[in-house]
């Protein structure tokens, strides 16, 4: 395709504004986009605001078909910049910047503050009570599931419950401790198997001499990162706690788009999350923000934190150290990540101000208008079904006309980035054993696709790059292409996508 023909079908690209010194709250009236259906005018300026706040929007290109524009279709694995965010973050806070643990100066007081509001908005938004430790993790979710594991003091090998699509993050730190992991099918629709982990839970819990020291714990994804289903949270968390168990949730996904409430009152108050977990960077405007780890109090049994060293005590002297009391602190040693904790909490502040019913009406608009327009389109497979509530992500396989192959999944994420300037991501998403599940991979060929990737017998858990010491290999791995519309992607912009993928 020339870039003539390109143009053609392109969004328009918006003038950039130049944005003028403004608190973060301040909405500039603009009026460039076309609200939905019963779209409120004001959350549509709103959304019209952030779409053409994103910095390098639509940047262009030189490709191998001549110049393209960028749109950005890869939120699920993390978000862009926004310019107002950054514009407070140098005018406000980097004017202000000075280390914390200690408030003698303004400038340590300053930016204390501001890390404790950042934090008091988080909680404020998650609904966490005084119950509950928020604490910022240095690795998105990764490092907040490694956190939780060390301040459990598991002193037998726990029984852990997950479900059908869990991420990497959620599922390998508990292989890593020698958890017994029971995978719960999804139902035929693709959603948590609910009476399976039931009769599971039940029959654990009638196992004759069980340990009781043994903790029996369900961790579960809020949102599929690679279909976009979404999980019934306090149903998980009424039904784990009635037998005993721990609920957590892997939010990484969904935090972005649906409500985070630590402790909804249904069910004579059963439907609490003992933790949740998410990354800030999968927000708009949050990139380079840290992870957070919401945990009741009560769970946070270690008295040596996860990570020892500064900021973790009360006093030191040669012989005897005194760690905090306070888990918040002690449990972020070190010089925290200041200015990136800040913008998580600017980023939830924002998440909070565009509101749930205005986030909900556009993923449910934008669902919509997806199977409208991908419907009939020849060759393309879209995984998981459209029965169950979903967010607007999609992942997808393409069929070859002639021969009745999948074109591989780098190739179309390769097309589309040089044809259209759209950036997707192929790959498995880093929800292996779900993914096989959708292609339709089993066990034994999974093992065959393992033993040809490694390549060569005795190398077992550790290869030391997949690119570097097998490029050719990368050919045989497994995938799919993922694309998500975020929620304040303006329509003609969503249609352009689905157009370009028909």
């Amino acid at each position: 395709m020339s870039q003539e023909q390109q143009q053609q079908v392109a969004p328009d690209s918006p003038a950039k504004t130049e944005h003028q010194p403004r608190k973060f709250y301040e909405i500039p009236r603009q009026d460039s986009q076309q609200p939905a259906e019963n779209e409120e005018p004001a959350g549509h300026a709103l959304l019209d605001y952030i779409n053409r706040s994103v910095i390098g929007s639509y940047m262009p290109f030189n490709g191998p078909f001549g110049q393209r524009h960028l749109v950005y279709c890869d939120y699920t694995a993390s978000g862009r910049a926004l310019s107002f965010i950054e514009d407070y973050i140098r005018d406000e806070v980097l004017t202000h910047y000075g280390n914390t643990h200690t408030t003698t100066g303004v400038t340590s007081l300053q930016t204390t503050m501001f890390r404790d509001e950042a934090r008091d908005i988080v909680r404020n938004c998650c609904r966490a009570s005084d119950l509950d430790a928020v604490i910022f993790t240095g690795s998105g979710c990764t490092g907040a599931v490694h956190k939780l594991i060390h301040n459990l003091q598991l002193k037998v090998p726990p029984l852990v419950f997950v479900g059908p699509y869990e991420h990497h993050s959620n599922l390998l730190p508990w292989q890593e401790v020698a958890a017994e992991v029971i995978r719960i099918e999804p139902t035929p629709e693709g959603a948590v198997n609910l009476d399976q982990l039931e009769r599971l839970l039940k029959e654990a819990a009638a196992e004759p001499g069980a340990n009781p020291d043994r903790r029996v714990i369900g961790c579960f994804a809020a949102a599929s990162n690679i279909t976009g289903v979404l999980s019934d949270t306090v149903r998980l968390a009424c039904l784990l706690h009635r037998h005993g168990a721990l609920a957590f949730f892997d939010y990484a996904a969904a935090a972005p788009y649906v409500p985070i409430d630590m402790n909804p009152v249904e069910d004579a108050g059963l439907s609490y999350k003992d933790a949740v977990y998410f990354s800030c960077h999968k927000f708009v405007g949050g990139v380079q923000t840290p992870g957070v780890l919401i945990v009741k109090r009560a769970l946070l049994s270690s008295p040596v934190p996860d990570g020892v060293g500064g900021g973790t005590v009360f006093f030191v002297r040669r012989e005897r150290r005194i760690f905090l009391d306070e888990a918040e602190h002690r449990e972020e040693g070190g010089t925290p990540a200041i200015v990136e904790s800040i913008r998580a909490g600017l980023v939830l502040q924002l998440k909070r101000t565009v509101g749930q019913d205005l986030l909900a009406k556009r993923e449910r608009h934008l669902c919509d208008l997806t199977w409208r327009e991908l419907h009939g389109a020849e060759g393309i497979s879209v995984l998981g079904g459209r029965e169950l509530q979903r967010l607007p992500l999609f992942s997808f396989v393409v069929r070859h006309p002639a021969s009745g192959l999948l074109l591989h999944h780098m190739f179309v994420a390769t097309l589309l980035n040089d044809l259209f300037g759209i950036q997707a991501r192929s790959g498995c998403a880093c929800a292996g054993p779900y993914a096989m599940d959708l292609l339709g991979i089993s066990e034994p060929v999974a093992a065959r696709l393992e033993a040809a990737l490694v390549g060569r017998s005795g190398m077992g858990q550790f290869v030391r790059s997949k690119y570097f010491d097998y490029p050719h290999r990368e050919l045989l791995r497994p995938g799919f292409v993922r694309i998500n519309l975020p929620f304040f992607m303006p329509d003609q912009e969503a249609v352009f996508v689905l157009r370009c993928l028909r």
